[in-house]
């Protein structure tokens, strides 16, 4: 069911454009509300990273699968951000780590209950729903892990140990034991973007500096590390969470591929 307002325009979209709007501010307190990575930018990673796995996988699949595919997932991340906007747990926000790795457990939950369902599915067309169901739920916990390289001092906490960027350890919020190391780093000084408008607030005490990384704006987005590029310049703050995303997004990919291989219908199997 749809609502509207002023007649004929969805609320959904008014909200969209309030959001946006807000995301466009550039004042000193624009860090607690404004996004980090817009949608675009999540779809940049997204593809990248589905593409790489699909190809370290070695499997393929159909243009049209592809095309749907990303459809759910484009809808996944404005779900997340409009539907979910004032909800830390969705985001990490506010240090909402232990919230948000159990919101992530309850869409694990639900994609199991999805694919028993697409595994007893008596058609085509009733497996390629659960499959749908699958990406869209997959695409809201990617979007939570974009938001977290954004969103958090993950990426200075890392500056500091690590010499190499490739030597910074996997974020898996898949795997138990993943989510468990995940929950360890909050000892270690972990903490995320202050965000006036999402609930509840768990940090400790506000941060000192703001840690929203957006692209070529954000104070904390363009600060550099001294991780070192292929092309010999140094990663930006922001331009480290995109490439960290894209690696642990790329896990999650073929960890999905890899536990649920009824995902690709066989090509015998068209009824």
């Amino acid at each position: 069911m749809k609502i509207f307002l002023f007649g004929k325009v969805p609320f959904a979209t008014l909200f969209a454009v309030l959001i946006s709007a807000l995301s466009a501010v550039q004042a000193p307190a624009a860090s607690e509300t404004s996004a980090a990575f817009p949608l675009s930018i999540h779809k940049k990673i997204r593809d990248r990273a589905l593409a790489r796995a699909l190809a370290e996988l070695d499997i393929e699949i159909s243009s049209e699968t592809l095309r749907s595919w990303r459809k759910r997932l484009n809808r996944s991340n404005f779900y997340q951000d409009i539907f979910r906007f004032f909800w830390a747990r969705y985001h990490f926000d506010n240090c909402n780590f232990s919230q948000g790795i159990k919101q992530v457990q309850k869409f694990q939950r639900e994609i199991e209950r999805d694919y028993e369902k697409l595994r007893t599915a008596p058609t085509r067309k009733h497996r390629d729903k659960y499959r749908g169901r699958i990406i869209f739920k997959t695409g809201r916990i990617i979007h939570a892990l974009h938001d977290f390289f954004s969103h958090s001092n993950f990426v200075e906490l890392n500056t500091a140990k690590f010499d190499s960027i490739i030597d910074v350890p996997l974020v898996d919020i898949w795997s138990r034991k993943g989510q468990q190391e995940f929950l360890g780093w909050v000892n270690d000084g972990l903490e995320s973007h202050y965000f006036l408008l999402s609930f509840p607030k768990r940090c400790a005490k506000k941060p000192r500096s703001p840690l929203a990384k957006d692209p070529g704006r954000s104070r904390a987005g363009r600060f550099p590390t001294k991780w070192k590029r292929q092309d010999g310049g140094i990663f930006t703050s922001f331009e480290a969470a995109e490439y960290l995303s894209e690696v642990a997004t790329t896990h999650i990919f073929k960890e999905i591929f890899k536990t649920y291989p009824m995902m690709f219908e066989k090509q015998n199997d068209k009824k």
